[in-house]
């Protein structure tokens, strides 16, 4: 989830997208498919009237999930990947990218022109950022399958530059230890050139990860040091499903 701004009238709104629920009998972490209801929809959490409301969008959505990762660029909400079932097989995650428009109250799912993509996976570190003086998505590592955890971790870098997906990074985390390659040996420009790709890769990638810790952070804080909002949120609650990994972050 991300806090996007209605352009109509200024007002920010807190975005929640997906998550899914442990329905009554099932078992945590069971690959049963009625162990738990995986969503797709998206709420928005109005500050002001202290109230969350489940949208209603018109046209095609996108599949539900959990574990994905989302941003906010233009004013938009934007997720990517995920994981569509408790299964570690291949069909258990998605590389799908979507945005959903305040101003059209509708998704779009982004295509590469070129068809191609970061492989799928689940938990990805997503932010917006620029890119070549471009607006873009970065996407950083997550985890694919199927596989354990030893051998399925990811640590690539990818941008979405609004027509193709460029990989600025290979993932280096197997187990085996494949050969790897520095950021800038990807990109076939000038020395000055790659010297910048390279700095831009470790800027995506600490605004990455400082993104996973202010995540980590807001959960603490919001359970421990902010009781006023959590009494809010808590008051406003009942008007939708308890869910795990329906992931909210601030800007």
């Amino acid at each position: 989830g991300e806090l996007l701004t209605r352009q109509e009238d200024g007002k920010e709104l807190l975005a929640l997208f997906g998550g899914r629920h442990l329905n009554k009998g099932g078992g945590f972490h069971s690959v049963d498919a009625n162990a738990y209801t995986y969503y797709n929809e998206l709420w928005f959490y109005d500050f002001q009237a202290n109230k969350w409301t489940v949208t209603n969008p018109s046209g095609v959505t996108p599949h539900t999930r959990d574990h994905h990762g989302s941003t906010e660029m233009d004013g938009n909400l934007y997720v990517f990947g995920g994981r569509v079932k408790e299964m570690r097989s291949a069909d258990a995650v998605r590389n799908d990218l979507w945005s959903y428009s305040l101003d059209t109250e509708s998704w779009t799912e982004h295509e590469a022109e070129d068809g191609m993509a970061p492989t799928p996976r689940y938990m990805p570190g997503v932010t917006s950022t620029k890119w070549k003086g471009k607006d873009a998505i970065a996407v950083f590592g997550g985890e694919n399958l199927p596989g354990s955890t030893k051998t399925t971790s990811l640590n690539d870098v990818w941008v979405y530059d609004g027509e193709n997906w460029h990989q600025l990074a290979q993932p280096i985390c197997s187990a085996d230890g494949p050969e790897t390659k520095k950021p800038q040996e990807l990109l076939e420009n000038s020395a000055k050139d790659q010297n910048d790709a390279e700095l831009e890769v470790a800027s995506l990638s600490l605004m990455l990860l400082a993104g996973v810790f202010l995540t980590g952070f807001l959960a603490f804080a919001g359970g421990f040091a902010l009781p006023s909002l959590r009494q809010r949120w808590a008051a406003a609650a009942a008007e939708r499903d308890a869910r795990q990994f329906g992931y909210i972050s601030v800007d």
